[in-house]
């Protein structure tokens, strides 16, 4: 089912939560509505399912308007943050009890309960209590529950805060896995980039109760629109210079420190230069954006006086490593190849990668290149 959201607005007194946001969720797909907290996600989401009117707007579900019609009314599943199961009630039970609701035959809607529990791998618990499961296992039971009814749009609000780090990286693993099986249009509201990035079809970010930016993880990540999608999207977070361009260098905001970028023929220096120069500018630079060209002894630190940084710390991880460089007053961070030999108080020369590197407007955060 293709779900509709048209100029939407939600006011709680003088609060603007959701402020004129459209949107489209296409049929069969994962959603992620991502953003900060208090951005109007989770108010998006009970809109959705009925819980909260709008102030102004519509809500189509296919070409059927909604925005009138009760949580009953809506045939749709909602799982939580906090899984919300009965304590007395086994996991059968539980899993059971939509269609109990729904006055469906005993047999009927054990057999289905048996169902959806294999679906969502929990066929062997189904004679405990949920005091008697881990979190994880809650989590599946809650998706089976909402599941059991068949709906035709699946909500989930903050699903996997409450599990460790690496039953989140399972459960993921597993809603999607659940998802295409199902066939079911789902929304997945988040606050974590990455569990958005690797768990969804595309990806609606908010900011403030508006729409950022939507497109696929990678589009968002490659292609911002604004620095606040920049910064938003990436771990560790893209790199933030304030400052202005002067031919092929952007010079810093306090003038300690400049980054040459002649070799940019993507952001068109000379053009960008000629359009901005010595106005506010905000440049931005993903952290695998940058490139080792050479390692200077301290003995030859005088001969170079383009892009030299001075190495504050490196870390090992798997693949690669993570050096915090500083170059003027700015510190930034950086990956490098795990083979790299850099080490603390180093001094390196770096190019940077056209990939990854945008210029933004300082005042109102809008992408220039």
């Amino acid at each position: 089912m293709k779900v509709t959201l048209k100029n939407v607005t939600k006011k709680f007194g003088s609060t603007v939560a959701v402020n004129d946001f459209s949107a489209t969720f296409p049929d069969g797909h994962l959603i992620c509505l991502l953003g900060p907290s208090g951005c109007g996600k989770s108010t998006v989401l009970n809109i959705l399912c009925g819980i909260l009117d709008v102030t102004s707007g519509q809500v189509f579900f296919d070409d059927d308007d909604v925005t009138s019609l009760s949580p009953e009314q809506r045939n749709i599943g909602m799982v939580f943050q906090n899984y919300a199961l009965y304590p007395h009630l086994t996991v059968l039970e539980n899993i059971a009890f939509p269609l109990e609701v729904q006055k469906v035959n005993k047999k009927i809607r054990i057999e289905k309960a048996k169902e959806i529990a294999e679906l969502v791998h929990v066929e062997n618990l189904l004679h405990r209590f949920p005091g008697e499961l881990s979190g994880g296992q809650q989590q599946r039971v809650a998706i089976a529950r909402a599941l059991i009814k068949n709906p035709k749009l699946l909500l989930m609000d903050e699903p996997l805060s409450n599990l460790d780090a690496r039953l989140r990286l399972e459960m993921r693993e597993e809603i999607r896995r659940i998802q295409i099986e199902t066939g079911v249009t789902t929304i997945f509201v988040t606050h974590d980039q990455d569990e958005a990035m690797s768990i969804s079809d595309s990806i609606i970010l908010m900011k403030d109760g508006v729409l950022a930016q939507e497109g696929l993880c990678t589009e968002l990540y490659n292609q911002p629109n604004s620095k606040f999608v920049a910064d938003f999207l990436g771990n560790p977070p893209i790199n933030v210079i304030e400052g202005y361009l002067e031919k092929n260098k952007f010079i810093f905001d306090d003038n300690s420190g400049s980054i040459f970028l002649e070799n940019m023929t993507d952001l068109n220096m000379p053009n960008m230069t000629k359009l901005f120069e010595n106005k506010k500018l905000t440049l931005a630079i993903r952290p695998e954006s940058f490139i080792l060209d050479k390692i200077i002894s301290k003995d030859d630190t005088d001969k170079y006086d383009k892009n030299l940084f001075q190495v504050l710390s490196v870390f090992k991880q798997t693949r690669e490593e993570l050096a915090h460089i500083k170059i003027g007053t700015k510190e930034l961070s950086i990956f490098l190849p795990d083979d790299s030999d850099v080490k603390k108080d180093d001094k390196v020369i770096l190019s940077i990668k056209q990939k990854g590197c945008f210029i933004f407007n300082a005042q109102t955060g809008e992408r220039l290149k």
